[in-house]
């Protein structure tokens, strides 16, 4: 489940911030099988979400702001929670904006899916906003069009994640336990990695 605290009322008109936590994932298997034609990898992995997190804010505003407390971080479209606001707007054909303020705690470029859990938040927290009632296998869809792991991190739960990413299929929930997350200063981005993979 995810955690999420609400300030105001859509139904009153009385909306003054929506946060949405945007946990890491780890890999615990990946396997990336081949290459399709345009580029995309065939993926089988098992997912989790752990409790390092961070946390979306989101607020009504006429036009898609996005700010981050984090100087490594673009504030414009190349920014996937920017994105994710962006194919929501488009998909569900409306104007309406927000405020979006992004409080890091996951490094960047560490392959634990901050990116695409704060996009996914960003698709959480505006269904809610915007009030679209879409169910979270649509938001996963549109998500997809984002990052290839924002459909997981729409859900953030153990799950069998295969295909491109986009079908997640629930495992269940593991005992709780411990992980030591170690992130050397160098940092790599997935791209990277990805164009390295010699099939």
């Amino acid at each position: 489940m995810i955690d999420r605290q609400a300030y105001g009322s859509p139904e009153t008109g009385g909306w003054m911030e929506l946060i949405e936590k945007a946990p890491a994932k780890i890999n615990l298997s990946l396997d990336a099988l081949y290459r399709h034609d345009d580029g995309e990898h065939e993926w089988q992995m098992v997912m989790t979400s752990v409790d390092l997190a961070d946390y979306v804010m989101i607020s009504p505003h006429r036009s898609i702001q996005v700010s981050t407390d984090s100087g490594f971080l673009p504030e414009d479209p190349r920014n996937l929670a920017y994105k994710a606001a962006l194919a929501l707007q488009r998909h569900a054909n409306i104007r309406q904006g927000a405020r979006i303020h992004i409080e890091k705690h996951i490094p960047v470029a560490a392959g634990l899916g901050g990116g695409s859990s704060d996009a996914a938040a960003v698709l959480r927290g505006l269904n809610s906003l915007w009030q679209l009632g879409y169910s979270r296998s649509q938001l996963a869809r549109i998500g997809l069009s984002v990052d290839s792991d924002v459909p997981y991190c729409v859900y953030s739960e153990t799950a069998l994640v295969t295909g491109r990413g986009d079908v997640v299929t629930p495992l269940g929930s593991l005992p709780n336990f411990w992980v030591v997350l170690a992130k050397p200063r160098v940092s790599v981005s997935t791209p990277t990695i990805l164009n390295a993979i010699d099939y």
